[in-house]
């Protein structure tokens, strides 16, 4: 039972709640378009899984398609994955933009004798009542901005999140901000991340100029 046990729960307790709130899925990933953005569900196995004994999470996130093109340069995804989104969560009880990743993290684990309908029931009454409200708050660039900017997850602290966040501020007109957080973290963060920020700042750059001739 447990070498498919997750796949069950996908299946049978976690696909029908979200397909009625407008996702559509592949696999254990669960996207939903709503306007200039994505929401993102995905359920993660652990990669200490073994035969009989399976433990997974549930990730969500929200995904900027314009965000992710500036950042990258290159056409986002047909379809997301939580990785890919600029707010990053963990579904569990007390789920809020304000949720700290170091104090939550839950996982639910199947043994053979583990009762499959329970759990998959818990999870999905997670889903309705706790991370289908989380990303429906979460329904503009500007609310992106305000999740980020409040954020104390060391996750948030990144050079990948801070440059999102640039682009972000960018994408609201804050064009100032924008320039000091890569300058920041040009300078700050390893050096790897000096070609990506170079990229963003001479894209942003180049997306000023053409709205100033405009």
């Amino acid at each position: 039972m447990a070498s498919d046990a997750i796949d069950q729960v996908v299946r049978a307790f976690l696909d029908a709640p979200l397909r009625a709130v407008g996702f559509t899925r592949k696999a254990r990933v669960w996207n939903r378009p709503r306007g200039n953005l994505v929401d993102v569900v995905d359920v993660q196995a652990s990669r200490w899984n073994e035969p009989g004994n399976k433990s997974f999470t549930v990730n969500l996130g929200v995904f900027a398609p314009s965000v992710y093109r500036t950042c990258w340069q290159k056409e986002p995804p047909s379809f997301a994955k939580e990785e890919d989104c600029l707010v990053r969560r963990r579904l569990f009880e007390g789920l809020s933009e304000a949720s700290d990743a170091k104090q939550k993290e839950q996982w639910w684990t199947i043994h053979d004798s583990t009762d499959v309908d329970r759990v998959g029931s818990e999870v999905a009454g997670l889903l309705v009542s706790r991370a289908v409200p989380f990303l429906d708050r979460i329904d503009s660039l500007g609310a992106i901005h305000d999740v980020l900017e409040k954020s104390t997850r060391s996750e948030a602290r990144t050079p990948l999140a801070r440059i999102y966040l640039a682009v972000v501020k960018a994408e609201l007109g804050d064009a100032a901000a924008a320039r000091s957080i890569l300058s920041d973290v040009g300078t700050t963060a390893p050096s790897a991340w000096r070609d990506r920020v170079s990229a963003v700042a001479d894209e942003l750059s180049r997306r000023a100029a053409r709205h100033a001739r405009c």
